[in-house]
């Protein structure tokens, strides 16, 4: 009663700045020195530089998609991009998005992802085009090599995308993606993949999160396990999507998974404060070390879709807030709202860099880099702040630099009608004329 009302009123404030490090960059499709823009990227954060490859974007210029093979560092101390590979003509693994990737002993490691059939047909997308293949970047030569795997091909995990992965002990762990539940582990020096938990195709999700897709996955801060956060599900048959709001954590001792506290959808009240994350896929989900989770991004599609642009973050022990979600008070020019963008951190300062994404309303693709500062996340002093007194936001960012971002319009509708809204339904995907099919812009 009393002390819970006190609580509420006395939440702790989460204070955090964004800054722009590189600013959106036209063309589209980049230049000599500038990435093009793109979404759903393999991207990682390793020795001071941030690493981007693959990914996807309609060039509304040529009317054709897009799809990406390159790979790029951004130095973060030295203010530049440059492009370290050329992409699949040169040894890359071929054009995708949707793929997971992480880092491990100097090398950028990327599993399965979805490539829409474009080798075969360029402009009517291609359902389950996915892959099961581990591909591995040297970050200190930037060449490419696939792994194979110890136990051949037949050991591999199924084709998947949309799924995720962490490292954890030496390992990298796979759950998820497009129709699956199971959880996968790679043993980095024996190349061996097992499969450590078969999954649960229980709708209840009541001790295991099911069947999911779009969900946003960080390895626990102190260790131990991982966690995931929101995503998608297909409804079934004439049925909306279902989008997530809930928090799940793998340990890695008992291969199985636990539902956390803070989720709405518990039927219980949400947290101390009364603030959770609405339901969303697309999102980021990173840890910051020794004991917090950070949220940003993502869209609810069900399937007119609205993206987020905020932060949260997600206390693990402090006692005062622990398995609470705060809402992060930003100063400065924060971000166009978006979703299926990269969000990786320094540890060297704790910082949180942003990279690429889709937005609707307004429709625009991204490239430029930003950077977020969390004080009480960084060693630095927590700025005071009044609580946020919701649990949504508004995109942040001036007019004028939205519209000079905003798709050239392109003519005529192409033969994918009935493919886009299919894919509507099973991606979330927003309405303007994206990725995989010849299509005009909403206005």
């Amino acid at each position: 009663g009393a002390a819970r009302a006190n609580r509420r009123m006395t939440a702790p404030a989460i204070g955090g700045r964004w800054s722009v490090v590189q600013p959106e960059f036209r063309p589209m499709v980049g230049d000599i020195d500038h990435p093009s823009v793109r979404y759903s990227a393999s991207v990682v954060l390793h020795d001071g530089q941030v690493v981007v490859t693959h990914g996807y974007f309609y060039d509304h210029d040529s009317r054709k998609p897009a799809w990406q093979s390159d790979a790029w560092v951004y130095n973060v101390r030295g203010n530049k991009w440059q492009r370290v590979h050329t992409g699949e003509k040169h040894g890359a693994p071929s054009a995708r998005y949707s793929a997971s990737a992480v880092v491990h002993d100097g090398g950028l490691y990327m599993f399965g992802g979805d490539d829409g059939g474009h080798k075969q047909s360029m402009n009517n997308y291609v359902f389950k085009a996915w892959f099961n293949e581990l591909w591995r970047l040297d970050l200190t030569r930037y060449t490419w090599s696939a792994v194979l795997p110890a136990g051949g091909a037949s050991s591999l995990p199924p084709k998947r995308a949309l799924h995720c992965a962490v490292v954890l002990d030496g390992a990298m762990f796979v759950y998820g993606g497009i129709g699956h539940s199971d959880t996968w582990r790679f043993d980095f020096p024996s190349r061996a993949w097992s499969r450590i938990e078969s999954g649960s195709e229980n709708t209840a999700r009541v001790r295991h999160p099911g069947v999911r897709h779009a969900h946003a996955a960080a390895a626990a801060p102190g260790g131990g396990g991982f966690f995931i956060f929101g995503g998608s599900a297909h409804g079934g048959a004439g049925q909306k999507p279902l989008v997530f709001d809930d928090l799940w954590r793998f340990d890695l001792a008992s291969s199985s998974w636990a539902k956390m506290p803070a989720a709405p959808s518990d039927g219980l009240p949400p947290q101390p404060w009364g603030l959770a994350p609405p339901g969303r896929s697309h999102a980021s989900l990173v840890a910051a070390p020794p004991s917090t989770l950070l949220l940003y991004g993502g869209a609810r599609c069900t399937p007119g879709c609205r993206c987020y642009g905020e932060a949260w973050v997600y206390e693990l022990q402090e006692e005062a807030r622990k398995g609470s979600w705060l809402r992060v008070n930003v100063s400065g020019a924060a971000p166009v709202h978006r979703y299926r963008q990269a969000l990786v951190r320094d540890a060297s300062d704790g910082s949180f860099y942003l990279f690429g994404g889709e937005s609707y309303r307004p429709y625009m693709y991204h490239n430029a880099l930003e950077r977020l500062q969390i004080e009480s996340l960084s060693g630095s002093t927590r700025r005071a702040a009044e609580p946020v007194a919701g649990a949504t936001s508004t995109p942040a960012g001036s007019a004028k630099s939205m519209a000079a971002m905003l798709p050239a319009a392109a003519a005529g509708v192409g033969v994918g009608l009935l493919a886009f809204w299919l894919i509507r339904k099973l991606f979330c995907a927003p309405r303007e004329p994206i990725r995989l099919y010849n299509l005009a812009p909403a206005s």
